[in-house]
């Protein structure tokens, strides 16, 4: 043990401690003080329990935490001759399995999420079902490989092997965070160069000249859902970012859109959108029908993931050649072959460019004005691909709910 550190120095050491790291501070006289998130006295046992938590710094003062510790110290002070017959009775001890904290972190999960979003978690924890009786204390990246490699063997995807340790990795996050093991390294696995990669798959797409055939597959659509989809063409976004714009965030006086940061993919600053006369239109026609919605589509998390669970569901029921996504490559495609500069239409895609030298630095402009007129040019390009049943979303003045 360090010298007893006084309350100055203590929370000197805190600040100097990294923040995004968990460090353990020696303050001397078995105490202790545990940083990251939240910084905590706890007082050393002798044996190899866990520590136990006396205050959060910054609420009790020092001369306090030492009182508390000094009672600790004559209530559970145990004599060296005895510490081993308190390692047999440790081990006799009930000792937390995979299962158990794993039901725990289940049921956290269950109560966060969506069910569209939770329905996977229960099939992965099925997979862990050769980890169910070890203790977590005895789990080691030795007995984790095996089980993803052996997942691996049975035919399933690399994808699947990475989801398990990601899940495996959860739960033992939450095991720290509850104290029954100090820490894992479950991160050191997943870089291993030994450990299955996944091949990304790319998103089925189509040229904007077959756009008009796979739409009239989709005529069983729903108003609201064929207006989705035609606004995540006029506008480029990923389908989570076009779920989130706002009427609010609709300027008509300068004519864009407004996407805040946080909703976007690359959260540096808010994406403007130049606000073209078709999407003039079908937001009136998307107005009319959630007339008493902030927003164009769905807004909180749980009715957007159902909302766009059901159109992914819908389209691959149809057997269309693309996904929401593809759309976003149907528009670089076609920005390719119109010749627009690469600059222009990496910012409509809301895309970085790789800069080198002195253009990373001093390149800011989000060329909206530029974006503006390729922006109208795409959008008539669309509307001239469209069935009669989309187009129609956009030409009529009485909507049909």
């Amino acid at each position: 043990m360090n010298r007893n550190l006084t309350e100055k120095q203590i929370l000197e050491r805190i600040e100097q401690s990294p923040q995004d790291k968990k460090t353990t501070i020696s303050c001397g006289s078995h105490l202790i003080v545990r940083t990251f998130r939240k910084n905590a006295y706890y007082y050393v046992r002798p044996t190899h329990k866990a520590p136990i938590k006396i205050g959060k710094v910054g609420e009790i003062h020092l001369k306090e935490v030492r009182a508390a510790v000094s009672r600790i110290l004559k209530e559970y002070t145990i004599p060296e001759e005895s510490i081993d017959k308190h390692k047999e009775e440790e081990s006799s001890e009930h000792m937390t399995t995979f299962k158990e904290e794993a039901e725990v972190f289940l049921d956290v999960k269950r109560l966060n999420l969506a069910k569209s979003s939770f329905g996977l978690y229960p099939n992965i924890f099925n997979h862990c079902k050769d980890l169910f009786d070890v203790p977590l204390k005895d789990l080691n990246n030795k007995l984790i490989k095996e089980l993803v490699l052996n997942k691996l063997r049975q035919k399933n995807s690399a994808l699947t092997a990475r989801r398990i340790l990601h899940f495996i990795r959860q739960i033992m996050d939450l095991a720290v965070e509850d104290e029954i093991i100090q820490s894992h390294n479950l991160n050191i696995l997943l870089r291993s160069a030994s450990f299955p990669k996944v091949k990304i798959q790319g998103y089925k797409f189509i040229f904007l000249h077959e756009l008009k055939t796979n739409l009239e597959k989709l005529g069983s659509l729903s108003d609201i859902r064929k207006a989705f989809l035609i606004m995540l063409l006029f506008t480029c976004l990923r389908s989570k970012e076009c779920c989130s714009i706002s009427l609010k965030k609709v300027d008509y006086n300068r004519r864009i859109i407004v996407i805040p940061a946080e909703q976007m993919k690359i959260k540096t600053e808010d994406f403007k959108i130049p606000l073209t006369s078709y999407m003039e239109r079908l937001i009136s026609f998307i107005k009319e029908i959630n007339k008493d919605s902030d927003y164009l589509f769905k807004s909180d998390d749980h009715t957007r993931s159902v909302f766009l669970h059901s159109i992914r569901r819908l389209i691959k029921g149809c057997h269309v050649d693309f996904n929401l996504h593809g759309f976003r490559k149907t528009a670089r495609s076609w920005f390719a072959e119109q010749n627009i500069p690469l600059e222009i239409a990496a910012k409509c895609l809301a895309h970085t460019l790789n800069f080198t030298g002195a253009d990373r630095f001093y390149q800011k402009s989000d060329l909206l004005e530029q974006r503006r007129e390729v922006m109208e040019k795409w959008n008539k390009a669309v509307y001239d691909n469209l069935p009669d049943d989309y187009k129609i979303l956009l030409d009529k003045k009485d909507v049909i709910k």
